[in-house]
């Protein structure tokens, strides 16, 4: 019987783990399905604008000491921005038609976006401070982290408000 109870539990815990590990990858498929279906085009470079956007929150979390909300505004601020010069430089002037070329532009914008990351950073990656160090839910013999649980719940909050738009 405890060797019964020991893999119930560790197959519920791994599961509940996938669960929570598995949104954050639905919410990056989300961002590609939205981009694919407004744009009719595949955006390789949507990564490295969310890459660009993230560090551009760490840095106003590091150097100015802002507070999470600004944070929060300033990564969404600078991905939009470097969201909108990606759709300016890599599909504004590329003929419909013409796919391939669309997507081995975005694909340069990727490489372009990432390598000045990684010469910003010199080639280091950066931890972001985590919000939820403390949070930590404990049930029963499952463990349960809190920036996992926030992220999934964005992930469900998101989807539902696309569902109730489109």
């Amino acid at each position: 019987m405890d060797d019964f109870w020991y893999e119930f539990v560790e197959v519920t815990q791994t599961i509940t783990d996938g669960l929570l590990f598995g949104s954050t990858y639905a919410l990056i498929g989300i961002g590609f399905t939205l981009i694919f279906g407004a744009m009719g085009k595949l955006n390789m470079a949507y990564a490295g604008a969310a890459l660009a956007g993230a560090y551009a929150g760490l840095a106003a979390f590091v150097l100015v000491k802002a507070p999470l909300v600004v944070v929060f505004g300033v990564s969404a601020v600078a991905a939009a921005l470097l969201g909108y010069a990606i759709y300016f430089t890599c599909f504004r002037f590329i003929p419909t038609h013409n796919h391939l070329a669309a997507l081995m532009a975005s694909v340069g914008g990727l490489f372009f976006i990432d390598e000045v990351v990684v010469h910003v950073t010199r080639g280091s990656p950066l931890t972001f401070p985590s919000m939820f160090d403390d949070i930590y839910f404990e049930i029963g013999p499952f463990g349960i982290r809190g920036d996992l649980v926030f992220v999934f719940i964005i992930g469900l909050l998101s989807t539902g408000v696309l569902l109730y738009i489109l």
